[in-house]
């Protein structure tokens, strides 16, 4: 809740839930992810509204290029350890399923409106972390390639 007499510069309320479960097998991994985000009839103000776009949140569009007052996002996500090293670092290949989008408000739902994004990635982990180099498209046809280091999820 973001209230001016707490000192905040705007009035309005925000829910963020996020869920995330990996199952390993041996050398594969399954990632599943689901977040749900609501202003409670509230309006969010830009600097703080939902945002969809960018690795991993929808990868095929640009990063924050979906913005809204409510969010939905559910992803799937499957990495495979590869049977070499480099460097004494591991190397993994996967890809990801995403499917989302933002509206203005709870009552604009619909599933009809899903936007969906997919990806490849080949990774490692490094002593800065993990290193990941990407390829994602999106339904509308956008593309995106990614160099990130860093952890993402």
């Amino acid at each position: 809740h973001s209230d001016p007499g707490l000192g905040a510069h705007a009035e309005y309320d925000k829910l963020d839930f996020q869920y995330q479960r990996v199952f390993p097998f041996d050398v594969h991994t399954l990632m599943l992810s689901l977040e749900y985000g609501d202003s409670l009839g509230s309006t969010l103000p830009v600097y703080d509204a939902f945002q969809m776009g960018g690795l991993l949140r929808l990868s095929g569009y640009r990063e924050g290029q979906l913005l809204g007052n409510v969010k939905s996002l559910i992803t799937a996500m499957y990495y495979v350890e590869l049977p070499f090293k480099a460097f004494g670092f591991r190397f993994y290949a996967g890809g990801t399923l995403e499917a989302g989008n933002v509206w203005e408000n709870r009552n604009l739902m619909d599933v009809g409106d899903l936007r969906y994004s997919g990806s490849v990635f080949l990774g490692s982990r490094t002593m800065v972390g993990g290193a990941y180099l990407g390829y994602a498209r999106s339904d509308d046809g956008d593309n995106r390639f990614y160099f990130t280091i860093g952890q993402i999820f």
